[in-house]
């Protein structure tokens, strides 16, 4: 039924409009104090409802806010990291490890050295670290494909299945590598080569500065790790980081 004062509807029971007061049929009329208390009823009911409704729209965005675990960008982040850190650690032998730059009077000298040609003659044991190494770098690319990828059928190796603190395997085994591996008497002994070398080079140039040579100026000599050693650090950090996001996505995401 509709007011015939100001048509809104009229709810079933009420003898007068909600809206404007006005009675219905041969109601008593009522006077301007009620009237006014049933407009001031009906805005504070009308105020209370949008309150309400404000009040369950919050709390349906707060639901629906997307923490920075986010099941698809962790997978992403995990993914890209994970797979990152396996090709840096597998061609991290193939890098330089032994870097040398400089120039003397004799010429300029420019030396890097990969795992393989660290001395004259291949040290044995250095090649089987550069190979471990590699392998190390394809446990992280499998963890990763296996965990990240369901759609890449991948050979199943128990050792490394998700939820196996034995993931960890990796990063470790890299570390102790890159200990083993700068400790090696081949490796120690051509970098010490070098650092006696650079320190010829600064004595020369000492020495001809005060005999008033002009080259002096130009004469340096930088030794230190290169870009494979650097590498393996950045493999272990990255593939930690790796790890961290798939725990994320496994544990603390998994209704998402």
């Amino acid at each position: 039924m509709k007011c015939e004062n100001c048509g809104e509807e009229i709810r079933e029971g009420f003898d007068y409009c909600e809206n404007c007061g006005a009675p219905i049929g041969d109601t008593v009329v009522l006077g301007k104090e009620s009237l006014k208390k049933v407009k001031e009823y009906n805005k504070n009911t009308k105020l209370s409802a949008q309150k309400k409704i404000k009040k369950v729209k919050k709390e349906e965005k707060k639901e629906e806010a997307v923490p920075f675990y986010e099941k698809k960008s962790a997978m992403l982040v995990s993914s890209i990291t994970g797979l990152l850190a396996g090709v840096l650690m597998t061609v991290s032998p193939f890098l330089t490890w032994i870097r040398v730059r400089g120039s003397d009077i004799g010429g300029t000298l420019y030396v890097n050295r990969n795992l393989f040609q660290i001395t004259s003659r291949p040290a044995f044991l250095l090649i089987i670290y550069a190979l471990l190494i590699i392998c190390t770098g394809l446990m992280m690319l499998y963890i990763t494909l296996r965990g990240n990828f369901n759609n890449i059928k991948l050979p199943y190796i128990g050792i490394f299945e998700n939820g196996s603190y034995r993931k960890l395997i990796p990063s470790v085994v890299g570390i102790i590598l890159l200990f083993l591996i700068t400790n090696h008497d081949s490796f120690e002994t051509r970098y010490e080569q070098y650092k006696e070398t650079q320190a010829i080079i600064e004595n020369n140039k000492i020495q001809y500065e005060m005999l008033g040579y002009q080259t002096a100026a130009n004469m340096y000599c930088d030794v230190g790790y290169g870009m494979g050693f650097y590498a393996v650090i950045l493999a272990v950090v990255l593939f930690l980081f790796s790890l961290a996001f798939k725990f994320i996505i496994d544990t603390l995401n998994e209704e998402d």
